[in-house]
């Protein structure tokens, strides 16, 4: 099973909020004799001095299977160049964004079990091998990704499938957001409405798979109860009980009534990819 490194988490949040846009020419897998880490280290990648390894183009709606259950996978077999010498113990793949060099690692994953690659051997990944997952929220917890946005962003990055940055809406809810993007919002009634955040000025660049709220996110007095409200649901419609659930975090349980400020303050927001 694969995950994505820093580098993948970082251009996730910040084409969903407008700070750079993912736009792939090509990607390419690679083989490690060790495990390149969130970092995406290329130190343990194979030797391409006298072994005829390279790195192996797997790229777009032909090559990875359409996003669903929070992962995408390899549709076809990635086959490599048959070795001239000896390639030693290959326990890792990873996906970067060039051909050779340092590029930019994406995503990896463990070889199981590890693989000796000697001399006059072809090594392959068969289809369905490549597993790169987005991990569920976990109930209880302080948030998560929502499925439409992990499916979305691997279409994007591995598909090459469009998803333009969407206009962000805060949502107030009063149940745990499922994955699936289910919640029960706050009613409609009371003065009780959506509020937009969204754009580059509105959200910090994500340079270690953290982004958080730049200013206050301060949404309508209320003229009655709102009922007690939990999470914070990030959407993409300010229409009420419309559009798709993007994240959501947990807030201190409140119950905001005639008059009270309800506000989510500058940097409360926070978002963390892992």
């Amino acid at each position: 099973m694969g995950s994505l490194t820093n580098y993948g988490e970082n251009i996730c949040l910040n084409h969903m909020f407008g700070h750079t846009t993912i736009n792939f020419a090509n990607l390419y897998v690679g083989l490690a004799t060790a495990d390149p880490g969130e970092t995406g280290s290329i130190a343990n990648e194979v030797s391409t001095s006298g072994t005829a390894y390279a790195r192996q183009s797997c790229f777009g709606d032909t090559n990875w299977d359409a996003a669903a259950n929070r992962m995408t996978t390899n549709t076809n077999t990635v086959q490599f160049t048959k070795a001239t010498a000896n390639w030693g113990t290959v326990s890792h793949w990873f996906i970067i964004d060039s051909a050779s060099g340092a590029g930019n690692m994406i995503a990896y994953g463990s070889v199981v079990p590890s693989k000796t690659i000697v001399t006059d051997n072809t090594a392959s990944i068969a289809a369905g091998q490549l597993d790169i997952s987005v991990t569920a929220s976990v109930g209880g917890g302080n948030g998560g990704m929502l499925n439409y946005l992990v499916h979305a962003l691997l279409n994007l990055i591995f598909r090459d499938t469009v998803f333009s940055p969407p206009t962000v809406h805060v949502a107030l809810a009063t149940t745990e957001p499922t994955d699936a993007g289910s919640f029960t919002e706050v009613a409609n009634s009371n003065n009780y409405a959506r509020k937009e955040h969204s754009g580059t000025s509105n959200w910090d660049t994500s340079t270690t798979g953290v982004t958080q709220n730049n200013n206050a996110i301060t949404f309508n007095q209320p003229s009655g109860s709102w009922g007690a409200v939990t999470h914070a649901v990030l959407v993409t419609s300010a229409t009420y009980g419309g559009g798709n659930g993007l994240l959501y975090i947990k807030v201190n349980s409140q119950t905001p009534d005639n008059g009270d400020t309800v506000e989510i303050a500058d940097a409360a927001y926070g978002i963390t990819l892992t």
